[in-house]
């Protein structure tokens, strides 16, 4: 346990040793004191050859400690590649000049310990002249450089290419971060080389470890050991995210080894020890875990308890707390089931405060008088002794957990695990005589198993609402009727098979409710006279056109009958005629229309606009979002601009939605919308859609999709060469267009000559005035424009004979339209728009 506490706390070793006249000396502990205050290291940038990207170290906690210090002696694997010192130094305290002395007693003290710290397995080492700076200042020069202690030091000691003496000028007077700079860069690099080694030499022990799976004698706990190590050697060294990565790639190994069900290496699922229900689950250092691990002796439950301490505790030094909840989330889904079952569960039973019977588990054996003892004895956790001895208590925390449990379950997205324990909790209900409340569970329940097709369990729940029902001796009324039909359905639609009905005998009890239907339905009052009725309908939402009756459905309350029209496809099928339904739904002329057009002014040169007009028909429009879609066009609505008198008023546009508000009924709505150039296109295909909200309905959103074809050719073309010649004439007739100018107007142009509109437009826009007059003269309200026009339009598709006489007299005479016998207001306003 000592050794998994060292582990997260360990610093940086290195080892600083001298000369015995030297560590004896006041001046050895100043020395010793001012290097200190030059740490942590920081800023370290750690390549390693296993690793792509460079790590960098921000703080690296160093202590310093002496060469010979007793440590622990660890068996087997350590704990961290951090137990030893990565780096040792030898101060060296003598003057420059002083080469008899280095000579005679110096050299042979550092030879005895550069002797003993080189042989140490991945340790590097470096060795520090001391000397007053008044002294280096007046040894400086280049021939007395050559035959300074320092040369000397590094003639006899620093054989290969790396620089491993390093001189500081330093007094407790003038003592100055700048005088250590030199030094601090070298501890940086000795560590850094030292750790790089042994890491580089553990990885190869955890990959040659891995290799050897499936050789017999191979141990996961030993090899979970062996890998810790570099965990816990990358947290000393302040890399949390590598030592994290090491937890994630331990965790998959456990999971694989959980697939090969081989669990040699472990003790059983869960072994309790006293005060574990009392004590802190996330707490890695409640017990010895690791010697547990390395005696092959650990739980399951405690194997899979420390590994998500270590993995929590790694993520909250990251501070990435919302990741630990969801990691202690995902194991409580995992095992809170089974420890509920086997804690709560087994005590209710124990103790008698829950009955053994489904859904509580009934595994357990009638308890003891001696058991109830022994429980006691083996809990510690105030709240489980007092659930022991009274009932409510008990009640109180079982629904406790059970919501907590439903709550972890809903955040992993494991809802079906979640409507089980609201089961769990209805059936305590019904156990403990709280009847309303389980009908009510037990009644909400199934809403959430249909849309997954979990029929048995719907079905179950239904059964279960039915005996609540009993039970809190309701009548069967038409709450009791809606139950009952929802549970025939789910049998029905399961044929009886794997239905989790509680009765033996399904068909009995099948027959028992079904007569009890019919005696309960007999006694309800029906809003519908017996017989063949004809009801209207009407929807508000746009779907006029002609239709193949697929199927057809009736719901009455819970009653729900449906016809299958088209028969699937079928050998039998194939052979037989199929009768098909078409049902053909008119246009409501007072639905929210979409009209899309050219507009009445063109101005050459300026980008081209298409004309949206948005009738709300008998809509009170709180909202409404409008969007254009073309093929190879794009169209601007942030440009765009309402057309007449509102065009100085600004639009709003979100993702390239432009949003209308508070529209009264009966208003038309005309949107003038810029877009790319079409001269490429003699026409374009625009689809305009339309979500609206409405003020009897502003939760509802309805969609309307209106696809129309609009010509890009301009309305006219003029040729100043062309001319009239012969003797041959023709009918020309020009209506009110013009052709504008600016209005400063064009220095050498007069315009003189108008041309028409195309005809279509020119009708629609005759018929639109003559109606408008009509309503308004008839002072009626102004929902008959709308059928009138549409009615007129109608009229003159049908019969083309009115268009010659109208191309030479420009009148307009509509052919015979049938009487509206719905309707006599608008059949008397068509007469008089027809004079």
């Amino acid at each position: 346990m000592a050794n998994a506490q060292a582990g997260s706390s360990q610093r940086v070793l290195v080892s600083l040793a001298a000369a015995p006249s030297t560590e004896s000396s006041a001046k050895w502990k100043q020395v010793q004191s001012a290097l200190r205050a030059q740490l942590p290291l920081r800023n370290i940038h750690w390549k390693s050859a296993s690793h792509t990207s460079i790590r960098t170290i921000q703080e690296l906690e160093v202590e310093l400690v002496p060469l010979d210090a007793p440590r622990e002696e660890h068996t087997q694997i350590p704990v961290t590649l951090l137990e030893k010192p990565l780096l040792n130094i030898y101060i060296v305290v003598c003057q420059n000049t002083d080469l008899e002395g280095y000579k005679n007693t110096v050299k042979k003290q550092i030879k005895d310990w550069h002797s003993s710290v080189t042989t140490r397995k991945n340790q590097e080492w470096l060795i520090v002249h001391v000397v007053r700076p008044d002294t280096r200042t007046q040894t400086a020069n280049f021939f007395q450089l050559k035959g300074s202690v320092l040369e000397k030091i590094r003639s006899d000691f620093n054989a290969d290419k790396k620089e491993r003496c390093v001189q500081v000028a330093w007094s407790p007077e003038t003592d100055a971060p700048a005088v250590w700079a030199e030094l601090v860069n070298k501890i940086k690099d000795g560590v850094l080389t030292a750790f790089d080694l042994a890491v580089a030499q553990r990885e190869e022990e955890v990959r040659r470890s891995e290799s050897q799976r499936q050789m017999p004698g191979w141990n996961f706990c030993t090899f979970f050991i062996l890998k810790e190590s570099l965990a816990y050697s990358y947290e000393g060294v302040n890399l949390p995210e590598d030592a994290y990565a090491q937890y994630e790639e331990l965790e998959m190994s456990f999971y694989h080894v959980l697939k090969e069900e081989n669990l040699s290496w472990f003790g059983t699922l869960i072994t309790p020890a006293s005060g574990d229900d009392s004590a802190s689950l996330l707490s890695f250092q409640r017990k010895a875990y690791r010697d547990l691990i390395l005696a092959n002796t650990i739980s399951i439950f405690d194997f899979r308890i420390y590994l998500l301490s270590r993995q929590c505790e790694l993520l909250a030094q990251r501070g990435r707390l919302n990741e630990v909840c969801r990691k202690v989330a995902a194991f409580l889904v995992g095992f809170g089931r089974r420890l509920r079952d086997v804690e709560l569960d087994t005590i209710g039973f124990t103790v008698g405060h829950l009955p053994q019977k489904p859904p509580f588990s009934s595994s357990c054996t009638s308890p003891g008088q001696q058991a109830k003892t022994d429980l006691t004895l083996n809990i510690s956790n105030g709240d489980l002794l007092e659930a022991i001895g009274d009932d409510e208590a008990f009640y109180q925390l079982y629904t406790d957990a059970t919501n907590r449990a439903i709550e972890l379950y809903i955040k992993a997205g494991r809802r079906k695990f979640a409507l089980r324990l609201h089961g769990s909790l209805a059936a305590l209900d019904l156990h403990r005589g709280e009847y309303k409340n389980a009908l009510s569970i037990y009644t909400s329940l199934p809403a959430h198993y249909a849309p997954h097709m979990w029929t048995s369990l719907e079905a179950y729940m239904l059964s279960k609402a039915l005996d609540a029902h009993a039970d809190y001796q309701q009548e069967k009324d038409t709450e009791w009727i809606h139950i009952l039909l929802s549970f025939l359905k789910s049998y029905v639609d399961s044929s009886g098979a794997d239905l989790l009905t509680h009765e033996d005998d399904q068909v009995e009890y099948i027959s028992k409710l079904v007569d009890s239907l019919h005696q309960a339905a007999c006694k309800l009052s029906s809003g519908l006279p017996p017989g063949k009725t004809t009801l209207t309908l009407f929807y508000p939402a746009v779907a006029a056109g002609t239709y193949l009756l697929e199927s057809s459905e009736l719901r009455v309350a819970k009653l729900y009958l449906q016809w299958q029209h088209r028969k699937s496809s079928s050998k039998t099928s194939l052979t037989r005629k199929e009768n098909k339904f078409l049902v053909h739904v008119p246009k409501d002329q007072l639905a929210l229309d979409v009209n899309i057009s050219q507009p009445d002014r063109i101005e050459l040169g300026e980008p081209p606009t298409i004309l949206v007009a948005i009738s709300t028909g008998r809509n009170h429009v709180v909202k409404a979002f409008v969007k254009l879609t073309s093929s190879g066009v794009t169209f601007w609505p942030k440009d765009a601009y309402y057309d007449g008198e509102k065009r100085s008023e600004r639009l709003q546009v979100v993702d390239n939605s432009i949003i209308l508000e508070d529209i009264p009924e009966y208003t038309t709505v005309s949107l003038m919308i810029p877009h790319s150039d079409t001269s490429a296109f003699q026409a374009m295909k625009i689809t305009a859609e339309v979500e609206y909200m409405t003020v009897p309905e502003p939760s509802l959103s309805r969609t309307i999709r209106v696809t129309q074809v609009v010509l890009t050719t301009l309305p006219i073309s003029v040729n100043v060469e062309d001319f009239f010649r012969g003797s041959r004439h023709q009918h020309v007739r020009i209506c009110t267009v013009q052709l504008v100018t600016q209005e400063s107007g064009l220095e050498g142009v007069k315009i003189s000559t108008t041309a028409t509109k195309s005809r279509g437009v020119v009708v629609e826009a005759v018929v639109d005035k003559t109606v408008a007059k009509v309503v308004v003269d008839s002072h009626l309200p102004r929902q008959h424009r709308t059928a009138l026009i549409t009615q007129l339009v109608e009229a003159l598709e049908r019969d083309a004979g009115w268009v010659d006489l109208y191309g030479i007299t420009g009148e307009l005479r509509v052919p015979e339209t049938p009487k509206d016998k719905a309707n006599e207001e608008t059949a008397e306003l068509l007469t008089k728009a027809k004079e």
